[in-house]
């Protein structure tokens, strides 16, 4: 090989590396462009619920209080106990203690005074 050939290779491998080392260059530019250019999008949902729970009107019934000296409509513990916002053990806990009026039916099940758990709520302003 003579000299020129020599120096000819020389400046194609000069010219290559340096076209290559440009080339990733532009490449990771690219690719850092690309990283910077991504965008997240976060989207959140609020949700409320309400649940009405209406039970027969037949389930209740006017019998007279003792303790309000006339007739009421009395509950079944289930829905005194959802009225007031409590357990039916709470509810239960309070015709124990004779914080709210309760009758006892001929077959023995227990009907609480809708006028003493009304009593028992908070009072709406207004």
């Amino acid at each position: 090989m003579n000299s020129s050939t020599i120096l000819q290779k020389r400046k194609q491998n000069n010219f290559s590396n340096v076209s290559a080392s440009i080339l990733a260059e532009n490449r990771g530019a690219r690719k850092e462009l690309f990283m910077r250019s991504k965008q997240r999008t976060e989207i959140k949902f609020e949700t409320h619920e309400i649940t009405i729970v209406r039970l027969p009107e037949n389930r209740s019934a006017i019998r007279f209080c003792n303790d309000c000296q006339k007739n009421v409509r009395h509950l079944p513990i289930v829905r005194a106990a959802f009225l007031l916002g409590i357990s039916e053990t709470a509810a239960f806990r309070l015709v124990e203690n004779k914080q709210i009026h309760s009758t006892e039916t001929e077959t023995g099940a227990l009907l609480i005074c809708q006028k003493s758990c009304q009593n028992r709520l908070p009072q709406a302003d207004g």
